[in-house]
């Protein structure tokens, strides 16, 4: 995903130059970088989970014992957060379809064309976030059994 950063960077500063240098822009060259953009920003999410270097509020967890936050946060997972995202994936999933069939592309005249391929990364990046949340669960169950945290 880092590659894709530097994608984005290259595409914004295109849109950058051809729009203040050359007083011309292009659509698809906009949609773009907020397509690649988004895309990164959603699968890079997983690997923030499992790496634990997302954002939390830490103002609990500081307070209480190790195997008290890996409980809360088991319980929270496996109550909350997966379930919505399974209903969020059939959901999305049903959406990706509907642009695929519908052929789907930018309403800009010069806009991007496939938009089901981007509207396919969301319920994808979803898939591995709760690939990577059933990992946090197994670390979880670990600390929760006394198991040393690695």
């Amino acid at each position: 995903m880092s590659w894709i950063w530097l994608l984005v960077l290259l595409v914004v500063l295109f849109n950058v130059f051809s729009r203040y240098l050359f007083n011309s822009g292009s659509a698809a060259m906009l949609e773009l970088s907020w397509h690649l953009f988004g895309a990164t920003m959603l699968i890079v999410l997983s690997y923030a989970v499992v790496t634990d270097d997302h954002v939390r509020v830490d103002f609990l967890s500081e307070k209480l014992p190790v195997r008290c936050v890996a409980l809360i946060e088991f319980l929270l997972i496996s109550v909350l957060v997966i379930p919505l995202l399974v209903f969020m994936t059939e959901t999305l999933v049903q959406y990706a379809w509907n642009s695929f069939v519908k052929g789907e592309s930018s309403m800009a005249p010069d806009g991007l064309p496939y938009r089901f391929i981007l509207k396919s990364i969301i319920p994808f990046s979803i898939l591995l976030l709760m690939l990577s949340l059933v990992s946090r669960l197994i670390k979880d169950i670990a600390l929760v059994l006394g198991k040393p945290k690695k």
